[in-house]
């Protein structure tokens, strides 16, 4: 009895050890909208590669490209819940956490980088956009990756006016302050 207790705890100790390197790496679950080629998508890796690199390996970051773990809102709701640990996206994807997130939704609200620069640097901003989010358990890492280019329309035929919008179907993300604008 004794010779077969001690062997149980030597495989159990000799298993607990085995696994414990493993259990000492931390994988996160990251997802965003844009394709891995892109600049946002060469950008998500790259922060993965220094989570690594910052982390000797004991932090891993898997990027999911190309909305494989869903809609920007799917994965909000997924780094919500729990089901997913990072979004990487724009700020105007969460404005249904806050009211007043919804101005720089607006068209030309923001003027430029510079422009927005300083409104992250207001007190504004952690007044409408951290602190909802982390009232929903939310920690936001970063909120100046640049993007662009700026509003961008594509169309087979000129655009000069409001009025040549008539008639077109505009693909836009389902942010509900961009659909109402």
């Amino acid at each position: 009895m004794k010779r077969g207790l001690f062997s149980f705890l030597v495989v159990g100790i000799i298993t607990a050890l085995s696994i414990s390197p493993l259990q000492a790496k931390m994988v996160l679950k990251a997802g965003h909208i844009s394709p891995k080629t892109s600049n946002e998508g060469k950008a998500a890796d790259k922060f993965a590669e220094l989570v690594a690199q910052k982390t000797n390996g004991e932090v891993v970051v898997e990027m999911f490209p190309s909305e494989q773990l869903g809609k920007a809102v799917a994965m909000i709701d997924s780094t919500v819940m729990g089901n997913q640990d990072i979004y990487v996206g724009g700020n105007v994807e969460f404005e249904r956490f806050s009211p007043g997130l919804k101005v720089l939704g607006l068209n030309y609200a923001v003027q430029d980088q510079a422009h927005f620069r300083k409104v992250l640097a207001s007190p504004i901003w952690k007044e409408v956009f951290v602190d909802p989010l982390e009232k929903v358990g939310l920690k936001v890492l970063d909120s100046d990756w640049e993007r662009g280019p700026f509003r961008v329309l594509v169309s087979k035929k000129p655009v000069r006016s409001c009025a040549d919008l008539n008639g077109l179907k505009l693909r836009i993300a389902p942010i509900d302050t961009w659909r109402r604008s």
